[in-house]
């Protein structure tokens, strides 16, 4: 058997479907915070509580999934990631070629070298050195 739809089925769906748009308008996004609020939430979320410490040592990315969302995100977090951050660098065999990205990172979004402890692991391999 068919349905038959009325002029009044017709106006529910519509306005159903109105206020599954008003509601999908409405959502509250990071980005429409304001900047100050924005600021606080990337420090809570880019760095370590109480004295913690971010290691890096080399073998993967050390920037926290936040800083890949998106463009505006990542403008507006890594510079709070790289000048808050206290960082214990992992140098393996003296190879310092493992940290040259982060070293690079860090120059750009931060005018300090404060905050950075490097830990040196394995033999000494002078020629990773002199890399």
């Amino acid at each position: 058997m068919k349905r038959k739809f009325t002029n009044n089925h017709y106006a529910v769906a519509v306005k159903a479907r109105k206020n599954t748009m008003t509601s999908r308008n409405n959502r509250l996004h990071l980005l429409a915070l304001p900047a100050e609020l924005r600021n606080q939430i990337y420090r809570y979320l880019l760095l370590p509580p109480g004295p913690g410490r971010v290691q890096i040592d080399g073998s993967r990315s050390h920037q926290p999934c936040l800083l890949r969302v998106c463009h505006m995100i990542r403008r507006e977090g890594i510079s709070i990631y790289y000048t808050d951050n206290t960082f214990t660098l992992v140098v393996q065999d003296f190879n310092v070629l493992s940290i040259r990205p982060f070293f690079a990172l860090k120059r750009k979004y931060s005018n300090t070298v404060a905050g950075m402890t490097i830990h040196m692991t394995g033999q000494p391999n002078w020629e990773n050195l002199m890399a």
